[in-house]
C-alpha cells in the first residue's frame, strides 16, 4: 500500500521514453546500467492493463522485453557490445551474463597491460576509460560520454576551461581603448588623430575667417590708395616691394624754389 501511495507515477509512455533514453556512460559498469533498464523494464511490466487476457499480456510482455534486450544491447560501451552481440543472446538475463563476463576479462587485461608497461615512463594511461596511448586529460569518452536523461548533466574540465577562456577574452576586449569618433581600438576620443585633423581643416576653411581677411584686405588698399591722392600731402611715398620701410622722394626742386624766393625778399 505504501509503495503505491508514495511511489512516482508514470505513464507508459513516459517509461517508454526513459528505457530508450537508457545508455551506459563512460564511468559506470555494466551491473549499474542493467539495473537501469531491468527497472524501466519492470515498471513497463506494472502498466499494463489488468483486464487483459494471458494470451495478450504474454505478447505484451515479449515484445517490451525485447526492447529491453535492444535497448541494453545498443547502449552498451563498444568494447563490451560487440563481443556481446556477437553471440546473438535471445534474452536480456542472458545479454547481461556475457556483458558482465566481457567486461570481467576486459578489466583483466587492462591490469596485466598496466603492470606490463610500469617499467616504460613514457607509457600513457587513462584511469577514465582505462585505454593506453593517452591520458584522463586528453580522454574523448570525457566529452562524449553518453547521458542519461534521468541524471542530471554535469561540467567537464573541458567545459570549464572553455568557459574561463570566453570570460578572459571578454574582459580583454572591454579593456580595450576604442575611440568614440572614427571607431577605432587602440586609442581615445582625445587622441584621435582623425579629429584633430578634421577640427584644424574646418578652422582653416571657416566662411567668417575667409570675409574678414577680405575685408581687412580691402580697407588697406583704399586707405593707401586716398593717401597718394591727396594734394595736400607733402611728399609722396612709394613702398618698395622689397622692404616695409617706405622710401620718400628726394625734395631738391621744392628746396630750390625756397631759396629763390628768400634771395628776391
Amino acid at each position: 500500500y505504501l509503495l503505491d501511495g508514495y511511489t512516482d507515477r508514470r505513464t507508459q509512455a513516459q517509461w517508454q521514453l526513459e528505457l530508450h533514453s537508457c545508455k551506459q556512460n563512460a564511468n559506470e559498469g555494466v551491473i549499474s546500467f542493467a539495473n537501469r533498464v531491468e527497472n524501466c523494464y519492470i515498471k513497463l511490466l506494472g502498466t499494463l492493463d489488468d483486464t487483459l487476457d494471458d494470451e495478450r499480456r504474454n505478447i505484451h510482455t515479449e515484445m517490451l522485453q525485447t526492447q529491453a534486450l535492444n535497448v541494453f544491447l545498443m547502449g552498451l560501451n563498444r568494447e563490451v557490445a560487440m563481443i556481446v552481440k556477437a553471440r546473438n543472446p535471445n534474452t536480456l538475463e542472458e545479454s547481461i551474463r556475457l556483458a558482465l563476463s566481457e567486461e570481467q576479462e576486459l578489466k583483466s587485461r587492462l591490469e596485466i597491460a598496466r603492470y606490463q608497461n610500469v617499467g616504460n615512463s613514457n607509457s600513457r594511461f587513462c584511469t577514465n576509460c582505462n585505454r593506453n596511448g593517452h591520458t584522463s586529460f586528453n580522454c574523448r569518452s570525457q566529452n562524449q560520454g553518453r547521458k542519461n536523461f534521468s541524471q542530471p548533466q554535469s561540467f567537464t574540465n573541458n567545459q570549464f576551461q572553455k568557459q574561463n577562456i570566453r570570460q578572459i577574452g571578454n574582459n580583454a576586449y572591454v579593456n580595450k581603448k576604442i575611440c568614440n569618433y572614427c571607431k577605432n581600438v587602440g586609442h581615445l576620443i582625445h587622441e584621435c588623430r582623425k579629429r584633430q585633423y578634421n577640427n584644424k581643416w574646418k578652422n582653416d576653411h571657416r566662411p567668417n575667417a575667409v570675409s574678414a581677411n577680405t575685408t581687412f584686405n580691402n580697407s588697406q588698399r583704399q586707405s593707401s590708395v586716398a593717401t597718394i591722392n591727396d594734394p595736400g600731402c607733402s611728399s609722396k611715398q612709394s613702398f618698395s616691394t622689397n622692404s616695409r620701410v617706405p622710401r620718400t622722394e628726394t625734395a631738391t626742386a621744392r628746396n630750390a624754389n625756397i631759396v629763390q624766393a628768400e634771395f628776391q625778399h
